[in-house]
């Protein structure tokens, strides 16, 4: 059986639904004064309402493996022992943070291509972990 990710029918597993950057907001007035006061985030407002928590703009666990059948099973189980991964600031590339080769090509595709097929060896897969407790930010919900 091949892996899941050379399935062209499997699209989006572990992955929330595409969806348009808004966000909510308690009431307008909320709204207006979060802008007020981050005028660099009019096109792309980050969550002010006690039912969001934004999870980038802090360091989460990370480890690259060779490939994805070198990732560990349950790595995104909580019981997972991570120990072994660093941290890497998120958002961020994983190249510039000294993992892999950064690979920029505006003609030549770095891998062979024969979808939905993907290199067995060569192919570095990233693992992010990060913990946070929901109750801490909407414990009544």
């Amino acid at each position: 059986m091949a892996p899941f990710w050379e399935d062209p029918r499997a699209r989006a597993i572990n992955r929330r639904r595409s969806h348009t950057l808004l966000s909510s907001f308690e009431s307008s007035h909320a709204a207006v004064e979060h802008l007020k006061q981050h005028p660099s985030q009019q096109q792309h407002p980050c969550p002010n309402s006690s039912s969001q928590q934004l999870l980038s703009g802090c360091e989460w666990r990370f480890k690259v493996f060779a490939n994805p059948d070198s990732v560990p099973q349950g790595f995104y189980e909580s019981a997972f022992d991570d120990s072994s991964f660093g941290t890497i600031p998120v958002p961020s590339n994983w190249e510039c943070h000294g993992h892999g080769t950064p690979i920029y090509t505006n003609f030549v595709y770095p891998i062979p291509v024969d979808p939905p097929y993907v290199p067995k060896a060569d192919n570095p897969t990233g693992c992010y972990r990060h913990k946070f407790n929901v109750t801490d930010y909407c414990p009544d919900r």
